[in-house]
């Protein structure tokens, strides 16, 4: 049972559309990727070519944060650096087709493929999971410097190509262009979701109820992929007032209680709710659906479980392969 637990857990395969796009332009417009045609445009970098028939990654909207944070720079100064554009462009372009069905997508470590930079590739591999008790594979691509990136949507038509969706930009070696880099400090640990958790103030609770749960070790692990609604410390006491309980009564419930408990806010893959639509409906780790609304008179977004709902309080937050928000009460099914 705990096996199967976990598994649910760890297991993520996103779903593709297989829509079909003109041009990239077009690709990157319907799913508002606006940062990604602004940075081919300062880059002299054609979106247009309804004879394109390569692949090409086209990152998250709301992901291009921790790539600026690399550079040392925002957006704005990026796109004044037309080299600079160019390149980051370039690296996210492959002359030819690539399938996740392709032996491109082999197991770690994975495959060099060559791309549109000249002299730099990126690796693509995939991971085996176990979803719904069945086999199944998550796929990545990594660039020269990291982060690892997930593919979120795959294999969808455009031009004569391809392009899939991926949850953070690549980044290629920028030496050529920057100069050398300086000399960093020791490595820290890559960040993981359970370290991430460990250090937000609002989420201790949740912590704890993962501590107890068992299920801090899997989610250290740099392969764990979800999708993660967290109550707040309020949010959980207030999740403890609708079942009739306090907070310390609720801590103190039986190990399969409080995971019964937080499966509720566990999806088994990466869904950023910046690029889904209104009245989305996501499955949880324990099968029960969850409902992605907007609330017109707020503006803000609100997950509906069976028998409570809340409001997201953060955005889109990525940590590693998953994606956390903060919400203001427990989800009760």
């Amino acid at each position: 049972m705990k096996l199967a637990i976990v598994a649910l857990l760890i297991a993520g395969l996103c779903a593709s559309s297989h829509a079909y796009s003109r041009t990239i332009l077009d690709a990157a417009t319907k799913l508002q990727l606006f940062t990604f045609t602004r940075v081919a445009g300062a880059g002299g970098i054609p979106l247009t070519n309804n004879e394109f028939e390569g692949t090409i990654f086209l990152p998250l909207e709301a992901a291009w944060s921790p790539l600026l944070t690399r550079l040392g720079m925002d957006l704005n100064t990026l796109l004044r650096n037309q080299p600079l554009c160019a390149a980051i462009v370039n690296y996210h372009m492959i002359p030819q087709r690539i399938l996740r069905t392709q032996s491109s997508f082999m197991p770690l470590p994975g495959q060099a493929t060559v791309t549109n930079l000249p002299g730099q590739g990126v690796v693509t591999y995939r991971v085996p999971v176990i979803r719904n008790g069945k086999l199944g594979d998550n796929f990545f691509v990594q660039g020269v410097i990291g982060p690892v990136s997930q593919l979120v949507k795959f294999d969808n038509g455009v031009a004569k190509g391809v392009y899939h969706v991926i949850s953070a930009p690549l980044v290629p070696d920028l030496s050529f262009l920057l100069g050398p880099a300086p000399a960093s400090p020791p490595l820290l640990p890559s960040p993981n979701v359970y370290s991430y958790i460990a250090t937000v103030p609002a989420l201790s609770w949740s912590k704890q109820f993962i501590d107890i749960a068992g299920l801090s070790a899997v989610m250290s692990q740099p392969t764990f992929s979800a999708t993660l609604f967290l109550p707040t410390n309020d949010g959980w006491a207030l999740g403890a007032k609708q079942l009739g309980l306090t907070l310390p009564q609720l801590i103190t419930r039986t190990r399969n209680d409080l995971l019964m408990l937080l499966q509720n806010h566990v999806v088994n893959e990466p869904r950023p709710l910046s690029s889904l639509p209104d009245l989305t409906t996501l499955t949880a780790a324990n099968l029960i659906k969850l409902y992605i609304r907007d609330n017109l008179s707020t503006g803000q977004k609100v997950v509906a479980a069976p028998k409570s709902s809340a409001f997201l309080t953060t955005t889109d937050t990525f940590v590693g392969l998953s994606v956390i928000y903060q919400i203001s009460n427990t989800l009760l099914a």
